[in-house]
């Protein structure tokens, strides 16, 4: 079985559905079939950046027929400003976002 690579997002929101779980890394880790070297090492990744965990927010499109005229600031929390004139997929912007986060990471 091929690994499953998962976005800084993904392991994120991971890290939070553990810490609310009330169950051990190890546990949660069979449970959602992770590996606990990997979850150890995004969690540290996480604390060592200064991330705060607030910082992250799940972008959704509200109305796909937004006006031509309708502009999107988004300020990510490295403090790259994106603007957006118009209505933009949300899935372009997550590429947008992962893209200036590993360039943020030197990767």
């Amino acid at each position: 079985m091929a690994k499953r690579r998962r976005s800084s997002e993904e392991w994120h929101q991971l890290i939070q559905q553990q810490e609310g779980s009330g169950q051990s890394v190890s546990a949660f880790c069979v449970s959602q079939g992770l590996c606990s070297t990997a979850f150890y090492a995004w969690r540290r990744r996480f604390r060592k950046d200064g991330v705060d965990r607030t910082s992250f927010v799940r972008l959704e499109a509200s109305g796909h027929g937004a006006s031509v005229g309708t502009r999107m600031t988004l300020t990510t929390p490295d403090g790259y400003r994106l603007e957006f004139n118009g209505w933009i997929a949300p899935q372009r912007i997550a590429e947008v976002v992962s893209l200036l986060d590993r360039r943020a990471r030197g990767c």
